[in-house]
């Protein structure tokens, strides 16, 4: 008996320390994916500063562009992943990038919305807290009664 009661803790125990290595190595795979490494970054050869002076390579203003999209980008996905407090600090470099990218600004808004829906449960003015107060107080009625009921059938 005492073999069997182990075995599940054990594959629990196997099962959690599994899950949080897959956990620990998507975190790593996903911050080295937001940012390439330096010994990668493209270098600038001399026939690219002569194609610069002709216009055909890519203006600072479309760099600017392409970064706040990818930008933009990323911290969509991470609020599609419900990582608010990532998708948020996301979109703020954005807004340092361009301060007025309307995207950015509504989803770091939606961000910190989403992150600050814990706390307006607490103060009690978030949507649908009185159905949240009632289900309480039901809850707390119940058990006192069933408290009772056991308090009685015991004294009997």
């Amino acid at each position: 008996m005492k073999f069997q009661a182990q075995r599940p803790l054990a594959s629990i125990l196997l099962l959690t320390f599994a899950g949080l290595s897959l956990i620990c190595l998507n975190t790593t795979v996903l911050a080295q994916a937001d940012e390439p490494p330096a010994d990668t970054a493209p270098k600038q050869d001399t026939a690219a500063e002569e194609s610069d002076s002709n216009g055909d390579t890519v203006s600072k203003a479309e760099q600017l562009e392409a970064k706040v999209n990818a930008s933009n980008l990323a911290a969509q996905r991470l609020a599609a992943e419900g990582r608010w407090r990532d998708a948020a600090n996301k979109f703020a470099e954005t807004l340092k990038l361009m301060p007025d990218d309307e995207q950015a600004r509504d989803g770091y808004q939606q961000a910190m919305n989403m992150l600050n829906q814990g706390s307006m449960l607490e103060a009690g003015s978030g949507v649908g807290m009185a159905s949240v107060e009632q289900q309480l107080r039901e809850q707390r009625q119940r058990a006192t009664v069933e408290f009772d009921s056991a308090y009685q059938d015991a004294m009997d």
